[in-house]
């Protein structure tokens, strides 16, 4: 929700706020507003597909703050869209807005688009800090502010509706907050810390404008326009009444406020003590044939700003009765099981699975992808109809089984009814929501893999926290449409080496930890390497790290783009069916997998190279182990089907372009290296690695691994071994 005009208002009239020293409290924190303003206000890029391990660091930072000032928070998400549709308008115009602005970020423009794997790697952070936060069953303003007002404590957001609410402890609005951290000196003589905080309190509000009643706040607001009610609605009644104009020594009120701060002297001189007449007032400037509509819309926006009880307080006391007036707790007549509400209100479940229970129904978001081909989410169809089949196994035989999927159709939004899959054909029937509980982890790893069509043997290579995401690199190669190239592989399978294992490798060494590196690990690929290796590699691909530039000579790419833009949809959509499965394998955190600025840079880099591995190769460095598995995954991926040899084989249709001398000499000095070091792009070695012996230069013979004894170590424990250790395994969210 938001008041259309009230922030700048506030904005223009700083007095409203009191200065505050705010440290040793608890605060409630708005969780969807704040990673939205922390993204945006860190100024990390959204055009390449999100810089997430610098947003992660981004969020650390912030609660680092909080934390050494003696600042507790809990952070509240939103839910699940409502069921009465009262907000279906607002979301499908923000979808479409998204839209434009994605297609002129394409075209060079400055906007803001979030990148859609944000909230995920916001939830991985809280989880690492160990973070209090919930997830509501609909909205969480109302939550938030009864929570706020239990605890007497205040509320952290960006959200103008909150300058409605009456939260008695203030609400800081994040723009006005001083997070450069200050030392006071405690009565003990201890030095303490506090962040300066810009406070607002209702109360100085209204006596701004004669002691205006609180009370008539939510009409005020509702009649400005919110998210329920479009401020067009009231175009009539603006038409037929006199709105007083305002003279204050005390308020700036310019020409785009002077109709707010007049509405608030009318509604104040109307001198009405019922709600209900005020409304009726109001409709009474509204043509007949709108008055049944809007008069429901405005009740419905007032309640949404009334006191409301909370269950979040149960929930962080540790009391399992928080769900006994859920409204998220039953549908299409059946009662959702208790473990997985308390999975949704852990936010381990995204809110996308709760919309397709509740509504059947997706809204997929636009990402900064190129607008002339298929949406970037058409490649994880697949995932989400398996999903699908989870969710709505137990709806079979009423009206609707499809899902509503609102989804880009070049530059529109258009809605399709998508079939979810009840049987996949190597795995057998499509378990139920109200019987996972009961399918042991074993079945569930083969259900995640037969989705993602990866055979669980080929998964045992690998460390666990690389599982998941080699997997969805296997599906996305194998669905992608445009087919990407090898080139896209190769760049984000050096992602992952940097996330992995160059950046845990290199910061272990910075705390002058030793790492450890097990050569008798039954893992081989995404293990750890020695220090000198690990800093060696970062700083030689430090140098794509930096913002890419472009000019007439170096143009955007955008199918670069477009082909990361698909990966991490299936990621996200693979991430959310691995919740719902409750984790057989561990989430991917995409801020230890992908920098959007450095993937699009290390890839375009890449097309200039005529020997592709072997430029790795001197990045990691010849003979370090983190080329030694590198060359494996290599040989591995390079057999994939479906990788087109160029970006014309793939289906891109880019415009005819003269190869520049300089790339023509790269690849003449590149051939002319190869020649001198013996190197060639020989089918049957790979810098000496037979590919037909895919252990050969690691060492490892096929028999050391035991099927039977390593199958645990693919996805970690089971569902009663991670309940015993207390069920933290760290998963994201939506």
């Amino acid at each position: 929700m938001g008041i259309r005009g009230l922030s700048s208002f506030v904005a223009a009239n700083p007095h409203l706020l009191c200065q505050e020293k705010l440290h040793d409290t608890r605060v409630i924190v708005d969780g969807n507003n704040l990673y939205h303003f922390l993204y945006y206000e860190g100024n990390h890029s959204v055009r390449y597909g999100g810089d997430y391990d610098r947003f992660y660091q981004t969020a650390t930072d912030f609660f680092t703050t909080l934390k050494k000032c003696g600042i507790v928070p809990y952070v509240i998400f939103d839910g699940g869209s409502e069921t009465s549709d009262r907000k279906l308008r607002t979301t499908l115009e923000r979808a479409k807005s998204r839209l434009k602005l994605a297609h002129a970020i394409v075209n060079g423009q400055q906007n803001k688009v979030l990148p859609i794997l944000t909230q995920e790697v916001f939830m991985y952070a809280l989880n690492e800090l160990h973070v209090h936060h919930a997830q509501c069953d609909y909205e969480a303003d109302e939550q938030i502010v009864a929570l706020a007002n239990k605890w007497r404590c205040p509320v952290l957001s960006q959200d103008s509706d909150f300058y409605i609410f009456d939260i008695e402890a203030g609400f800081a609005s994040l723009q006005y907050i001083d997070f450069n951290p200050k030392a006071f000196d405690a009565a003990d003589s201890s030095t303490e810390w506090y962040i300066e905080v810009g406070m607002y309190y209702t109360c100085n509000f209204t006596k701004h404008f004669g002691g205006i009643s609180k009370r008539l706040l939510p009409i005020f607001g509702t009649i400005t326009g919110n998210d329920y009610v479009d401020p067009e609605k009231f175009a009539g009644f603006y038409a037929r009444i006199k709105i007083p104009k305002v003279k204050s020594k005390h308020l700036l009120i310019g020409k785009r406020h002077s109709r707010m701060a007049g509405l608030l002297v009318w509604l104040q001189k109307l001198d009405i003590s019922c709600t209900d007449a005020i409304i009726e007032c109001v409709l009474h400037y509204v043509k007949k044939e709108d008055r049944s509509h809007l008069r429901k819309l405005m009740i419905t926006s007032i309640n949404a700003y009334a006191h409301s009880d909370t269950s979040l307080v149960d929930h962080f006391e540790g009391r399992r009765n928080e769900f006994s007036k859920s409204r998220f707790a039953t549908y299409h007549d059946t009662l959702l099981p208790v473990w997985f509400l308390l999975e949704c209100r852990n936010c381990n479940v995204p809110t996308f699975v709760m919309d397709v229970i509740a509504l059947h129904r997706v809204i997929h978001l636009c990402q900064v992808e190129n607008l002339a081909v298929v949406s970037a989410h058409d490649v994880s169809k697949l995932i989400r109809q398996v999903l699908y089949g989870i969710l709505l196994n137990d709806c079979q035989g009423t009206s609707q089984q499809h899902v509503e999927e609102y989804n880009r159709l070049k530059r529109t939004l258009k809605a399709q009814n998508v079939e979810p899959i009840y049987r996949l054909s190597a795995y057998g029937p499509v378990p139920s929501l109200l019987m996972l509980r009961q399918l042991p982890t074993e079945d569930k790893l083969n259900l995640l893999c037969e989705t993602l069509e990866i055979d669980v043997p080929t998964m045992r290579r690998l460390t666990p926290l690389s599982q998941l995401a080699f997997a969805v690199l296997h599906y996305w190669v194998r669905h992608a449409n445009p087919k990407v190239t090898l080139t896209h592989v190769v760049a984000l399978l050096v992602s992952f080496f940097r996330g992995l294992v160059i950046e845990r490798c290199t910061q272990t060494a910075e705390r002058d930890v030793v790492a450890q590196v097990d050569a008798g690990s039954a893992y081989a690929i995404f293990v750890d390497v020695p220090a000198v290796e690990a800093k060696h590699a970062r700083d030689a691909l430090r140098k794509f790290c930096s913002q890419p530039k472009h000019n007439n000579a170096t143009h955007f790419n955008v199918s670069i783009v477009h082909a990361f833009a698909q990966w991490q949809a299936c990621l996200k959509h693979a991430n959310c069916l691995n919740c719902v499965l409750s984790t057989p394998l561990p989430i991917a955190n995409p801020a230890s997998l992908f920098n959007g600025s450095f993937a699009y840079n290390l890839c375009h880099n890449l097309t200039t190279r005529a020997n592709v591995p072997l430029y790795v190769a001197e990045l990691f460095g010849r003979t370090s182990q983190l080329t030694v598995q590198f060359e494996y995954l290599y040989s591995v991926v390079s057999t994939w089907p479906n990788i087109a040899k160029s970006e014309v084989d793939s289906g891109w249709k880019p415009g005819k372009k003269r190869r520049s001398n300089d790339t023509a000499k790269v690849r003449k000095r590149a051939r002319s290296r190869e020649r001198r070091n013996g190197h060639s792009d020989r089918e049957e070695t790979l810098f000496g690695c037979e590919i037909s012996n895919r252990f050969s230069d690691l060492g490892l013979a096929a028999d050391k691994l035991s099927d039977d004894e390593n199958m645990n170590n693919v996805g970690g424990n089971s569902d009663a071994e991670r309940e015993s250790e207390g069920e933290d395994v760290v998963r994201s969210s939506q």
